[in-house]
Order: structure tokens, then sequence, then C-alpha cells
């Protein structure tokens, strides 16, 4: 999709490229449990930042509870039972 966008713009011969982003240090490759532990940084404190303001804007979820599912999120990335990981 972002392709045909930027094709449309009139730029030429482009590439997308998709990378493997874990979240944690849960990866077997040396290269990859390193990302995964600079992105876990990032979410414990990104949850929090991200969240607050749609929980409680958007959807008028009161604060503790907009605060216990930001918590939650965090402890979830934290668990090295779950491997989480998305694509960039």
């Amino acid at each position: 999709m972002l392709q045909l966008h930027l094709e449309n713009a009139g730029f030429v011969d482009v590439q997308v490229s998709s990378f493997k982003q874990p979240f944690g240090p849960w990866a077997n490759d040396r290269r990859m449990k390193h990302i995964g532990a600079m992105v876990l940084l990032m979410a414990e404190t990104g949850l929090e930042a991200y969240g607050m303001a749609p929980f409680t804007r958007v959807l008028d979820m009161p604060q503790a509870e907009a605060m216990k599912l930001c918590r939650d999120g965090v402890i979830a990335v934290k668990n090295k039972n779950h491997h989480m990981y998305s694509y960039l």
C-alpha cells in the first residue's frame, strides 16, 4: 500500500522492506536479542505514554483502570513465555 502511494506521488524504484522486531530478549540470535531488549525498554515507558490518552479521552475509561491496563501490558511484554514480535 505504501509503495503504491509513493509511486503515485512520482517516486521511482520504490522498494519496501519488512523487518521482524521482537519484544524482549527472548530471541536466539544475538542481534535480535539486543534489538528485543531495546524494544522492551521502550515498551516499559511507551505503553503508558501512548495508552493513557486514548483510553481516558476516547474510550472514557477511568484513569485508574487505564493505568492498570497499561501496567498489565508491560507485565505481558516482560513475560519471557510470550514471544511477541512485530514487523516494521
